[in-house]
């Protein structure tokens, strides 16, 4: 092979590892700024049907998903048969949803569900307005078990509550 072509070689084997580079970077940076589902309806698919996971991880599909999947979740949260429906609950506190509000109130003052739906409800409300919580606390102060922890909890504040509130993994 004379110089010359191995010189053309050279500069094509440069520009294809350059353009193969640029592949790759282009490919990473969509990959890092993508939104992480397209759809709400999506993330919900994926909470619902994920393998088991740490406990502290099975919310992860709905904040991935955030504010978008909260209506999702909110409508589906009265269906007593909701899978994963504590942890939905979970989500809607840990974020603040507002909306949320009403149907958390319900479940937690409902005395037909079962109680750890009720306080787990009850601390979902803490998270979002601890005032309301407070108030419906008060109504559940001879109530055991789960919910009754968590409403002497709520009434109680402080460090008590900020415990039940810490789900981190570790």
């Amino acid at each position: 092979m004379d110089d010359e072509n191995e010189l053309t070689m050279v500069r094509w084997g440069t520009w294809a590892g350059l353009a193969l580079t640029l592949v790759f970077l282009a490919g990473g940076t969509w990959a890092l700024t993508r939104k992480p589902f397209d759809r709400p309806n999506e993330a919900l698919a994926v909470f619902y049907g994920s393998e088991p996971d740490a406990e502290c991880m099975l919310t992860a599909p709905l904040h991935r998903a955030g504010k978008a999947v909260a209506p999702l979740i909110i409508a589906e949260l009265p269906n007593r048969a909701m899978p994963r429906r504590r942890y939905a609950i979970e989500f809607l506190g840990e974020g603040g949803y507002r909306e949320a509000l009403p149907v958390l109130e319900m479940i937690a003052r409902n005395s037909a569900e079962l109680e750890y739906f009720r306080g787990d409800a009850l601390l979902a409300i803490s998270e979002i307005d601890l005032s309301l919580a407070r108030k419906v606390a008060s109504g559940l102060t001879d109530t055991t078990g789960h919910l009754g922890g968590i409403a002497k909890a709520v009434l109680q504040g402080g460090s008590t509550l900020s415990v039940l509130i810490n789900r981190s993994c570790v």
